[in-house]
């Protein structure tokens, strides 16, 4: 039983490094856009999921008592950044001002208010709403956890 626990361990800590490595890259390169458009947040949208599903199928193990979304939030740090990334380049400025939540929602628990407003820049146009946003992602500090 023990032994099962140890082999699982091993056998999901190395794929995880490799995925986490590769998911942190991806995140730092989105980051590093300055500008793009719906086109732009469409595709990236489309296979930063395949990832999301590549990694679920991935970490799905012949074993039932291993669920792969667990596995994955313990063995890949930057996974739950990673899907945020994804579910903020499907959204509009509302949904990011929500998901926000004045420093307190799922999106600062991931994101610092810095790297919000550069995908913020990134993906809207200039207009009063995203002034807004942007000047309280600047007042409030996010709950950053990793």
């Amino acid at each position: 039983m023990l032994f099962n626990l140890v082999i699982t361990g091993v056998c999901l800590f190395f794929p995880g490094t490799l995925l986490d490595a590769a998911v942190r890259e991806i995140i730092e390169c989105v980051l590093a856009i300055e500008e793009f458009s719906a086109d732009d947040c469409e595709y990236l949208q489309r296979v930063l999921s395949e990832i999301v599903e590549f990694g679920v199928e991935y970490f799905y193990l012949d074993d039932p008592k291993v669920n792969p979304q667990v596995a994955l939030h313990e063995f890949v740090p930057s996974w739950m950044k990673f899907k945020e990334l994804v579910i903020i380049l499907n959204s509009n400025l509302q949904d990011v001002y929500d998901r926000w939540a004045d420093g307190k929602g799922p999106l600062a628990m991931h994101f610092t208010g810095e790297e919000v407003k550069k995908l913020v820049i990134a993906m809207f146009e200039n207009t009063s709403k995203r002034a807004a946003l942007l000047k309280q992602l600047t007042r409030r500090p996010s709950v950053h956890l990793s």
